[in-house]
């Protein structure tokens, strides 16, 4: 009997991690253009840790509703040289190259545009 609970309680915690991890990367099913979907990688690659892989907030701010205050200009100026505890992005070639991509894919995310989850590529 003790073996059968332990399987149980395994399976159990193997099915809700898997579920978890698959709900957390799901697609939003969001076609987007080909900069939206950069702006994306980028974005969740190098914010993502901080900010949330979709912009939504981690330990730095929800850039989902931050962005309606900040111009592209403004926007551009804090990722170049960051603010506060944010490390300054002028030195990633990527992020600098992009940056009019992350702007309008949050943009997007903040309009509701487009939904939380990983966009699809046009």
């Amino acid at each position: 009997m003790k073996t059968n609970v332990k399987l149980l309680s395994l399976s159990y915690i193997l099915v809700f991690d898997v579920a978890c991890t698959t709900v957390a990367y799901a697609a939003s099913e969001e076609i987007v253009d080909e900069a939206i979907f950069q702006g994306w990688q980028i974005f969740a690659d190098t914010c993502g840790s901080c900010h949330g892989r979709f912009g939504e907030g981690k330990i730095a701010p929800d850039l989902t509703k931050n962005i309606k205050n900040l111009s592209e200009v403004e926007f551009a100026h804090v990722v170049a040289n960051g603010r506060g505890l944010m490390p300054a992005w002028k030195d990633n070639e990527d992020v600098m190259k992009n940056m009019r991509n992350m702007y309008r894919y949050l943009s997007a995310r903040s309009n509701g545009e487009i939904v939380e989850g990983v966009p699809t590529k046009n």
